[in-house]
């Protein structure tokens, strides 16, 4: 099965645009939709490839996407503990072996049911424009 992309053209619009990419599952989105009117991330450079197919896991498209990036943010709403999301384990391997290292820096939100609010979107942009090596996972909106 191949993946392409629907308008190659808007591909190098995109290039210029995209500094950050966020991998989301489907209801991440529908909360990124719920807040679209108020547009709380006004100004941030932010784009959005939204896996719709996990087997089997698009990594063609991902590294496409991944060599017009600098960086790359993976929010997952699951945790297999003793290790990460599965979204983010994915990204990483489809990128491991990419002549260009991107950092894919990983997230757990949404546990839960906890929906994801317009602050835990800014917590994430504001770690990857902080430039911080991946280190490890990162919990987003759980309770201490």
């Amino acid at each position: 099965m191949g993946y392409e992309v629907k308008d190659i053209n808007l591909a190098e619009q995109g290039k210029l645009q995209i500094e950050w990419a966020e991998k989301e599952m489907g209801a991440l989105l529908e909360v990124r939709k719920r807040f679209e009117k108020e547009k709380p991330l006004k100004g941030e450079r932010i784009g959005l490839l939204r896996i719709r197919v996990f087997r089997p896991f698009p990594k063609d498209a991902v590294r496409r996407v991944a060599r017009k990036v600098k960086r790359i943010g993976v929010i997952d709403r699951n945790i297999s503990f003793g290790s990460e999301g599965i979204f983010f384990q994915e990204v990483k391997s489809a990128l491991c072996n990419e002549e260009r290292k991107i950092p894919v820096h990983g997230f757990i939100a949404g546990l839960g049911g906890r929906d994801m609010v317009v602050e835990s979107f800014k917590e994430i942009i504001r770690f990857l424009k902080s430039g911080d090596s991946p280190k490890d996972i990162r919990w987003i909106g759980v309770k201490k």
